[in-house]
Parts: C-alpha cells; structure tokens; sequence
C-alpha cells in the first residue's frame, strides 16, 4: 500500500488548468523529484498536498484512507511536513521558540521547555542537523534558517517531507549537510528542484509537471534534459521560414495589444493588493510570537500566514505578468 497517492488532481486558475488530472504514488522511503517550468503547476500540486490549496477534481489518499485537507494543520496531523521556498519562520523568536510553535503537547499554555529541548537536541543530533536553539532568526544564516524548518517538521511527526527548491542559496558546506540528512531520514521526500548534481545525488524517482500533466523521466535527470534539448530543436524547426509564397497584397488590420476587462481591472488594484498582503503577514508574525503558548490560537495563525504567504506569492507573480504586458501595450503604441 502507497503512503501517498494523489489521484486525478485538477486545479485551474483565471479558467486555466495548472493542473490537470495528475497522479502521484509515494511509497515509504522513496525520494521523488518534481521538476518543471516557472508556473508549470510543481508547487501547486504541492500545496494542494499540504492543504493551502483545494483541488477543483482529484483525491488524495495517505495511508489507504482517503483525505480531505482543508488547511496545512490537517496534512501535518497526518505527518506531512513542508519546507517552503520562502521560510515560514517567526523572526523575533528564537529558534527554539520556532520548532514548538503549535506543540500538540502544550497543556492550556503550559509547555515543559525542558522536555522538549531534549527532544529537538536528539533530533538535531539524530540528523545532523545542528542550530543554535536559543538565537533569534534574524541573528542565524540562511543554511540554519533551513535545518531549523526541516527539525519543526521533524519534530512535529513528519513521515513524508515536501522541500520546495531546498538547495536556493545554500553554500556548499550546507548542501552537504542537507544530502546527508536526506540519507539517513527514513520517511520519505518530495523535493521541488532542478538544482541537477542534487537530484542525482539523492532521488529514486523524478517526475516533471508539463502542460500541466504529469510525465515520468526513468532515465533520470539526463533523460529530462535531453528532452527539453529535443523539444526544444522541434520548436526551433517549425520556427525555420518556410518556402516563399506570393507575396499577399490584400490590405490588414493589424491586431491591437490590450488588456481585458478583468486584466484591467486587476491592473488597477494588484499593487494594493499585494501591499495590503504584506501587511497582513507581518502583522500575523506580531500575533504569533504574541500567541506562543496558545497551541489552538497559534495553529489557526499558522494556517493564516501560509495562506496569506500564498495568496502573496500568487498576486505578486499576477503583477509582473500584467506589468510586463502593459509595457507591451505601451511600446506598440510608440
């Protein structure tokens, strides 16, 4: 029996499928490898699986027993655990603070510090993932930044663990200590990456998200680069002029660049939008380190700021699409 299965998942956005009809099957232990363009679907896909999106079509079944995750507290209760490319780290707790924040252990506002701290040290240990539990965030690198989310979803019962582009702007030392984690972690992975010496080292399976749809590489990552190279010399012949034709003499009108409506629309109010999100986060941040001993209220502002981050991430990338599309409109109009 899979640990995971996704089963025909679809999720379309603006009427477009980001995904459509994907299925994935991860075993125990196994190291999957989801690669794909920007805004391919990949991280969608994965957000689906840890329930900060909803699928429109599809289901999800772990363990045998088909799921409905609703938000990340309900994937995280199962034992999936997400590394996301952004951190979700409160910058004014320590690193301690971080890894227990939402302790399903904590008694009303009471959590026994000291058991815990033994708990992260074993783990920490166990892993080779080594930080120093009583510095802020803002005070540790990038790298310790990194093993300190992974040891939040350790510690909070990961089986299976999503890292979404894990090995962005690590040094070499890190990476090291990143591959061998990943060695000796017996749960099993989903990494979202194409950094190519990574996947090498530590995937059994490596899949890519194309045109929306789901397509296996069995040859590893050379195999998905010689399908890219190939694709991309198809592209370039059918771009190759093709013989001369009478010339055509009828007159033209050429077509005008223009938003639609709702791009207009959106246009008009995205930069708002995406101050007004910011805004929210960092006022979820003050709320949580205010929280941290409220295991329910923390939980529910967790789920809070991953979803805002999301919507963030979302309005921020609609907002370079419809930018640069405005420029297109105002170059042909000279």
């Amino acid at each position: 029996m899979a640990l995971l299965e996704m089963k025909g998942i679809t999720k379309l956005f603006y009427g477009i499928p980001a995904n459509d009809h994907i299925d994935l099957s991860v075993e125990e232990s196994e190291i999957h490898a989801l690669l794909g363009e920007n805004g391919a679907g990949k991280t969608t896909l994965m957000n689906i699986l840890y329930g900060l999106y909803h699928c429109d079509e599809g289901e999800i079944w772990w363990n045998g027993v088909k799921q409905d995750f609703q938000k990340p507290l309900d994937a995280i209760a199962c034992g999936i655990g997400m590394v996301h490319q952004h951190f979700m780290l409160v910058e004014a707790m320590t690193v301690f603070d971080n890894i227990i924040l939402g302790d399903k252990h904590a008694k009303g506002v009471f959590i026994d510090r000291a058991a815990r701290r033994k708990e992260i040290e074993a783990l920490s240990e166990k892993y080779g993932l080594d930080v120093q539990l009583d510095k802020l965030i803002t005070e540790i690198s990038v790298g310790e930044q990194q093993r300190t989310e992974i040891l939040k979803a350790l510690y909070h019962g990961a089986e299976l663990l999503i890292l979404d582009e894990p090995t962005n702007d690590l040094d070499l030392a890190t990476l090291n200590i990143l591959e061998d984690y990943l060695d000796s972690f017996q749960g099993a992975i989903i990494a979202v990456s194409h950094d190519r010496y990574f996947l090498d080292r530590i995937t059994t399976h490596l899949f890519a998200v194309e045109d929306a749809h789901m397509v296996p590489y069995i040859g590893g990552y050379q195999s998905y680069l010689d399908a890219q190279e190939a694709k991309a010399e198809a592209m370039a012949d059918m771009k190759q002029p093709a013989a001369a034709k009478p010339k055509d003499t009828r007159v033209r009108v050429q077509t005008q660049l223009k938003f639609s409506y709702k791009e207009q629309r959106d246009f008009d109010t995205i930069e708002n939008r995406v101050a007004e999100l910011e805004e929210k986060l960092a006022q979820l941040e003050q709320e949580i380190a205010a929280n941290a001993s409220d295991y329910t209220k923390v939980t529910e502002l967790m789920d809070t700021q991953a979803k805002t981050q999301q919507e963030l991430d979302e309005a921020t990338e609609r907002w370079l699409f419809l930018q640069e599309k405005w420029e297109q409109i105002q170059a042909q109009k000279g």
